[in-house]
């Protein structure tokens, strides 16, 4: 009952407000945990792992340094006694000063009682080392002196306590190091539970919103795409069902409207489908059935029928010349020039850009060319004339008449165009009959 009321809660809102909300049960979870990942999780992390970094770099590096640079500093004086060379007291006092800066950066960088307790005993075991080291490479002759060698005992003793301690200040670094790790683990295995449960939450809270946007949207949608289909059928007298004042309640109520005024348009448009929209005159698709159908009456009742196929001569001139504005003044003035010449039954058409053409029932061939040279000198001398500037225009005719040059509408309309094609060809302005005519008589029919 819940689940009914909260749909229709929902359906009385507008679209936008529930794309609003069904985004909101979504992001709302998402940030939550954005947020609190970013300050229980990320933050932690992050310093837990500054200081794994810290402690590798300024504490573990140091000191496995530290500790090869003091067993490496018993080198120069035990060759010095064996072999007495001068040069390993400056080796010595060099390692030495680096041990010293070591020893100083170690102890400035260490927290905690027990590290600092390790490095003082490391340094205090140095400091004896060194001392003897200085005693060894201050003896004179120091190759097989018994003195010598007894010193560089308890020097080797004291460099390895030094050197152990160092290494359990390593193993103290260590440790520190592997609690970092299980502090980062710990971390890890929280960020992925939480970020799971927020999944899991933001999960089912989408699966609600989509549910809802479904019922309240998508199902709606979808009938009045079913409406909408039908009505593209050419159905329009089905209707939308208007349920709620939400945009697809007013788009139903708006397609409602729009099917009804199709259906008025409609008839509107059937009437003026046949018309050329620039010189109102029956278009090619309406010449094509028209031209179909006198062929057929004609057969029906032994009537001669004639077609004039007319073209403007160099009418691209016109346009290029005076401009396409001129070219359309011309094609009108010249359709109501030859609509106005024509009687009432003659079918006249606008064939296709500069052509036209001219149906004429019931007419000979003869009659037909007298016809069509009255118009050729029609339009040859119109004043065909914008904004003050005189067009010259003119037109060449072709003429072919059934049944003597064809039976068939397009044999006839082939015929009639190789004429329009002869007249061209043959200078222009001028007309132009069909050859292997029969011998028609003039007013036949």
């Amino acid at each position: 009952m819940k689940r009914f009321d909260l749909l229709a809660q929902l359906s009385r809102l507008s679209l936008r407000r529930r794309y609003e909300f069904g985004l909101f049960m979504i992001i709302a979870p998402m940030a939550v945990v954005a947020i609190a990942g970013f300050f229980y999780v990320y933050i932690p992390m992050i310093a837990a792992t500054d200081s794994l970094i810290h402690t590798v770099r300024h504490e573990l590096d140091p000191v496995v340094e530290l500790q090869i640079k003091i067993t490496q500093s018993a080198m120069p004086v035990n060759d010095y006694l064996i072999h007495g060379g001068k040069d390993e007291i400056s080796n010595f006092r060099s390692q030495s000063q680096e041990i010293e800066d070591y020893f100083l950066k170690i102890r400035n960088e260490l927290v905690g009682e027990q590290a600092q307790l390790l490095i003082n005993q490391a340094l205090k075991s140095w400091q004896k080392a060194q001392g003897l080291g200085e005693g060894i490479l201050g003896i004179a002759n120091p190759v097989g002196n018994a003195q010598g060698a007894r010193t560089m005992e308890i020097f080797d003793r004291e460099i390895t306590k030094s050197a152990s301690a160092i290494a359990a200040l390593d193993e103290t670094s260590h440790l520190k190091i592997d609690q970092a790790l299980v502090d980062l683990s710990e971390r890890n295995q929280t960020a992925i539970l939480v970020i799971g449960i927020g999944f899991l939450i933001a999960l089912g809270l989408a699966v609600i919103s989509g549910v809802a946007f479904v019922v309240t949207v998508i199902n709606p949608l979808r009938h009045l795409s079913e409406v909408a289909s039908q009505m593209g059928e050419g159905n329009l007298s089905i209707r939308m069902k208007v349920v709620g004042k939400d945009e697809i309640g007013q788009l139903a109520h708006v397609m409602n409207n729009m099917a009804v005024q199709l259906d008025l348009d409609r008839r509107v448009l059937e009437e003026i489908a046949t018309q050329d929209a620039l010189t109102e005159l029956y278009n090619r698709r309406s010449f094509d059935e028209r031209m179909a159908e006198e062929i057929s009456r004609s057969q029906r009742f032994s009537h001669s029928c004639s077609l004039l196929m007319m073209d403007i001569d160099h009418f691209k001139n016109v346009n290029d010349t005076f401009g396409h504005q001129a070219g359309d003044k011309v094609l009108k003035d010249m359709a109501v020039l030859i609509r106005g010449r024509a009687r009432a039954q003659d079918f006249i058409a606008r064939y296709g850009g500069e052509e036209m053409t001219a149906i004429l029932p019931e007419t000979s061939f003869d009659d037909a060319l007298f016809f069509a040279e009255q118009l050729r000198e029609l339009i040859d001398k119109f004043p065909f004339r914008l904004g003050g500037k005189k067009i010259p225009v003119t037109i060449s005719i072709g003429v072919a008449t059934y049944p003597g040059h064809g039976t068939e509408a397009a044999g006839i309309i082939g015929k009639a165009d190789a004429a329009l094609y002869e007249a061209k060809g043959t200078g222009r302005n001028r007309v132009c009959g069909a050859k292997d005519i029969a011998d028609l008589k003039s007013g036949q029919g």
